[in-house]
């Protein structure tokens, strides 16, 4: 899949899943998936390796990721994308999306440095009408002219 294709950015690719066994054991299960950049999360579709039937899906919020990282192919594996969550880790394997992989993580990364940037900035706890009534008093005191507060008026209601 491509940008072209979806609303969102989304690659194909392979993902590794532990789960717990019949008899109490550990099994990893390789599972096709697709990973959608949407707009507050990553949404992560997992399907059958063999038949391609649905086995379930992830969403993760950006704020929740640690960090993502590129591993790079080596010996027998292809490049990847790691996404650390509080915890676990989940990697995500490139199946033939080309230099478009690189471009998604990329994008990825931008959007969980965007989501952390707006998480950590400071939100005004003033109302348009609290900032409006104290230009309206440097008016009244003379300290600004009525002009300067009509241009600051229009500019705060956003006319």
């Amino acid at each position: 899949m491509s940008i072209q294709n979806n609303q969102y950015p989304s690659v194909e690719g392979y993902i590794k899943e532990e789960r717990e066994g019949f008899l109490g054991d550990k099994k990893t299960d390789e599972l096709q998936c697709t990973a959608i950049l949407q707009e507050n999360l990553v949404f992560i579709e997992k399907r059958s390796m063999l038949r391609g039937k649905p086995r379930g899906e992830k969403k993760v919020l950006y704020n929740d990721i640690v960090t993502v990282d590129y591993d790079k192919s080596g010996f027998l594996k292809t490049d990847g994308i790691q996404i650390l969550i509080h915890g676990f880790v989940i990697t995500i394997r490139n199946k033939n999306n080309g230099d478009y992989f690189q471009q998604f993580y990329e994008m990825f990364v931008d959007k969980v440095h965007k989501a952390k940037e707006s998480a950590n900035a400071p939100v005004s706890q003033e109302s348009e009408a609290d900032i409006l009534a104290k230009f309206y008093d440097l008016k009244e005191r003379g300290i600004i002219s009525e002009e300067e507060f009509e241009h600051k008026k229009k500019e705060i209601i956003g006319l």
